[in-house]
């Protein structure tokens, strides 16, 4: 069936009459056991590979919409078709628009969590062993809040132990590229934004990490000291820093300012 999408996407038709034909599409995909898991994979990729060219706004949504009434209706087969390698290829593949990529995910882990299978933890895992590389990969402004948003609502998906600190200096190298707003209305949604997604992500890091915590609060301060428009948004992270580190670090520079000061005093 995913031909017959094809077609009716490619058609000289008007957006209204497409609608028409792919409310059908989406209503065979709501009738459980009348596709078989061929044909329902293949509408899943051409779904995501429709989503992550996003030509048109109707490609795009109308894909959206098949790809999760078609998941959420052949669950078992959408369990099946959703593994790390699926993963893998949409958190790394080509997408016009990198944010449309964590929406796949995050349709598909509420999809796999809600089935109540084992999967949800092995794919929770594959995130989390990737999420750095994400950040990296994708350090748009809405990428990443979108994706800390997703780890909030995904708790087993945000790094721990050996990988939390690479995972909070990937952020950090991310939000010290924003470019702030200068209408007083978009810098408050602006920050307010970095404060509900990223910080909160950081924070619950931080919490169970003191040696990723010590590392993030150095090259916050780093970072703030250096010219640009990225002071905004690492300041927005400041009040979310653990006060005890960032006391230290505030003995630490005044301690190297004042030995600086007695040297250029002696010369």
């Amino acid at each position: 069936m995913e031909r017959q999408y094809a077609n009716i996407l490619r058609s000289k038709e008007t957006n209204t009459a497409k609608k028409v034909s792919i409310s059908r599409i989406i209503h065979a995909g709501g009738m459980p056991g009348c596709r078989s898991r061929e044909s329902i994979h293949a509408m899943l990729r051409y779904c995501t590979e429709q989503i992550a060219r996003d030509e048109s706004k109707l490609a795009a949504n109308s894909s959206r919409e098949i790809f999760h009434e078609w998941a959420r209706n052949n669950l078992e087969h959408f369990i099946g078709y959703f593994d790390t390698t699926t993963v893998g290829d949409i958190m790394f593949g080509e997408f016009n628009q990198p944010a449309d990529a964590v929406w796949l995910l995050h349709t598909g882990l509420v999809l796999v969590q809600h089935s109540g299978s084992a999967k949800y933890d092995i794919l929770c895992s594959f995130i989390r062993r990737e999420a750095s590389n994400f950040v990296r990969a994708h350090a748009d402004w809405r990428t990443v809040n979108d994706f800390c948003a997703l780890l909030l609502e995904h708790p087993p998906c945000i790094p721990f132990g050996d990988e939390s600190t690479w995972f909070c200096t990937s952020l950090l190298d991310a939000v010290s590229f924003y470019i702030s707003p200068h209408e007083p209305s978009k810098i408050r949604s602006f920050v307010r934004d970095i404060q509900e997604t990223v910080a909160l992500v950081l924070s619950a890091v931080w919490r169970r990490d003191s040696a990723a915590a010590d590392r993030s609060v150095n090259e916050v301060f780093e970072m703030i000291a250096q010219p640009g428009d990225s002071s905004l948004a690492l300041t927005a992270l400041a009040q979310f820093l653990p006060d005890n580190l960032v006391a230290l670090q505030v003995r630490v520079h005044l301690h190297l300012s004042l030995n600086f000061v007695n040297t250029c005093t002696k010369s």
